[in-house]
């Protein structure tokens, strides 16, 4: 995962505070222009939402504004970073706070797997007032978003059903589950989440605890370290074109080409392409530990010999 940015560099107010309301306008101008009416339909919907205090069945039209997030996320899952175009691959608009009801995640057995421990209880009421909040949307892989999230949501404070105030309902649920989109998260997964070759980890950085809890219980959650093949072998690409990259432009005598491989190595971990966390975790290797990084380079190469496309 990475954060998966909303405004340009450039347009990000120096004031921290002013973030989340630019991040909000700039995207009711992107659903505005991808769907004029939406907004509309969205804000009379949550009023029947709020006087039923609880989530209604309805048209369910947040597919709408798919396009919208699709975009902003370079066509890749929000959580596993696989691209998403290649029609196989089934993709939803996820909301990433349940809006009907809320599943355990935390069961007895993934408490003994995981080595984890922390109340989790279903709830029959979900997160009414989101439904149609522009930035509680991602769009996800079929796999993340139904097979592994579906509505589950642990969190390790207090359940806030009936805001729409993030910085309140984060306050007060400390999440473990990080949003990639924009600010609302003061955590960038990526700050949580870094990568050993193609295995993602607990930053080695963190002090906090509940930042490392954060990580953990994400890396299990969407089975980010393990039981996806498909994940390993597109990792193990783009750890083998980060090495030859960058064994190309230290020993190649043409400038051209040298150029065009540094281009390469900002594209692979500028944000846009797979797997970009994996990415610049790798890139970083391979500027402090070549011995290491040119380990990795050979595992990635005989994974991908041993497991070809089917």
């Amino acid at each position: 995962m990475i954060r998966i940015q909303i405004l340009k560099t450039e347009e990000i107010p120096a004031d921290p505070t002013l973030i989340a309301d630019a991040e909000t306008k700039a995207l009711e101008k992107l659903i505005d222009a991808e769907n004029a009416t939406w907004r509309t339909r969205a804000k009379n919907e949550t009023e029947r939402f709020r006087i039923a205090k609880k989530y209604l069945d309805n048209a369910e039209f947040w597919g709408d504004i798919k396009g919208v997030y699709m975009r902003l996320q370079a066509n890749k899952c929000a959580y596993c970073e696989q691209k998403l175009e290649d029609k196989k691959i089934v993709h939803d608009v996820e909301h990433f706070r349940p809006k009907g009801s809320v599943k355990v995640w935390l069961t007895k057995s993934r408490k003994a797997q995981h080595k984890l421990d922390f109340p989790d209880a279903p709830s029959d009421l979900g997160y009414y007032l989101l439904p149609y909040h522009p930035l509680n949307y991602v769009t996800a892989c079929k796999q993340c978003n139904s097979s592994l999230k579906s509505n589950c949501f642990p969190i390790a404070g207090n359940r806030l059903f009936d805001s729409d105030d993030f910085s309140e309902i984060n306050k007060s649920e400390k999440p473990f589950l990080p949003f990639p989109l924009g600010h609302v998260d003061e955590d960038a997964p990526e700050d949580l989440i870094s990568f050993v070759g193609v295995v993602p980890v607990i930053n080695p950085e963190l002090t906090d605890e509940h930042k490392k809890l954060r990580a953990h219980v994400t890396i299990k959650f969407f089975n980010l370290d393990k039981l996806r093949e498909t994940l390993i072998k597109q990792r193990c690409k783009v750890i083998k074109d980060v090495y030859e990259a960058i064994e190309f432009v230290n020993n190649s005598n043409n400038p051209l080409m040298v150029e065009q491989k540094k281009e390469d190595l900002r594209q692979l971990t500028a944000g846009k392409e797979a797997h970009t966390n994996c990415a610049v975790s790798f890139y970083k290797l391979c500027l402090n530990d070549t011995a290491k990084a040119r380990e990795h380079w050979i595992a990635a190469n005989e994974y991908i010999r041993n497991h070809p496309e089917k």
